[in-house]
């Protein structure tokens, strides 16, 4: 929780609405997705491992640094009506957002039916297609993100987002691969049917 909160927070204390509709816009996806980051997902997390210092340490420091740079591009960026474009881009981040918390929910319920160190196969969404169905809805939330704010820092955001999580996916489809018998072997890491 500690981690990703102030991403949550130095939104939030910057939301006025009194705001262009587009910036309202912007902000109110970055907030809605790092609440649900920081308090639901926290809350439902079934790990009984602590996170280590380094990481909350170096995650804050991101979030708090990223918070701020998203926040201070949308509130300085050209105000014009809502276009096509970041109307696309909310139906995106949305879509993105539900594969997400669905693919997460699912995962925490393979990790409660789990017995010793034997692993149980995704199977439900995008996991009949990816190993790492969580982690392409993140990267598809914040590419519509992206289409809505039409900043550099929200399209820097995404592209770092597709790089590390994308790099993840990957781990986690090898990991997979290693470790649980009869894994599918035409499912992907991370796009289905490509990568």
């Amino acid at each position: 929780m500690l981690q990703e909160c102030p991403a949550f927070f130095i939104p939030l204390f910057y939301f006025d609405s009194s705001l262009p509709l587009s910036t309202l816009l912007g902000l109110s996806m970055f907030i809605v997705h790092y609440f649900n980051r920081s308090f639901i997902f926290t809350y439902l997390m079934t790990s009984k491992q602590p996170t280590p210092l380094e990481t909350v340490i170096s995650a804050f420091g991101f979030c708090s640094f990223n918070g701020y740079l998203q926040v201070t591009y949308l509130l300085t960026s050209p105000h014009e009506p809502l276009s096509i474009v970041q109307i696309t881009g909310l139906v995106v981040f949305l879509v993105g957002m539900a594969v997400n918390i669905t693919s997460d929910s699912h995962l925490r319920e393979l990790a409660a039916r789990r017995t010793g160190t034997q692993y149980l196969t995704p199977t439900r969404g995008l996991f009949k297609w990816v190993s790492a169905a969580n982690y392409l809805g993140e990267i598809v939330e914040w590419w519509g993100f992206a289409l809505v704010a039409q900043t550099l820092a929200a399209l820097w955001f995404a592209v770092f987002t597709t790089a590390f999580l994308g790099q993840r996916g990957i781990q986690a489809h090898q990991y997979y691969r290693r470790k649980i018998d009869n894994y599918p072997r035409n499912r992907r890491a991370i796009i289905p049917f490509l990568l």
